[in-house]
């Protein structure tokens, strides 16, 4: 697994980086400190992305972001709240008549992906 604070590589199963970060976080009192971390980390590297479409967490060319997209936008047919998590398909909706509020969790999803999984 792939350290997100200093990128090295540990071994699958591995309950912290020797950098210190911990994969695996029993502490509750530890937690919100942890979630911070992520979400500095998270943000850090998707506002660093040279292009909106590396923002949204999609490395490659543009026509790959819209690519791989354009499935998922084609399923919304009515206005409403869409949960977008992390791909920012809303952004591609159908149909410009349509109104969406997204809301968007990728860091919270991320985060909680990683301190269980």
């Amino acid at each position: 697994m792939q350290c997100p604070r200093c990128r090295r590589i540990s071994e699958e199963h591995a309950r912290s980086c020797t950098c210190g970060f911990a994969f695996v976080v029993e502490d509750m009192q530890a937690l919100p400190a942890w979630f911070a971390e992520i979400r500095r980390i998270l943000q850090s590297a998707y506002i660093a992305a040279p292009t909106p479409w590396e923002q949204s967490g999609k490395g490659g060319t543009f026509e790959d972001w819209v690519r791989l997209r354009i499935p998922i936008s084609e399923c919304v047919t009515r206005s409403g709240t869409f949960l977008d998590i992390g791909c920012a398909c809303v952004s591609l909706s159908a149909s410009a008549s349509l109104a969406l509020a997204p809301f968007l969790i990728l860091a919270a999803l991320m985060a909680f992906y990683w301190n269980v999984c």
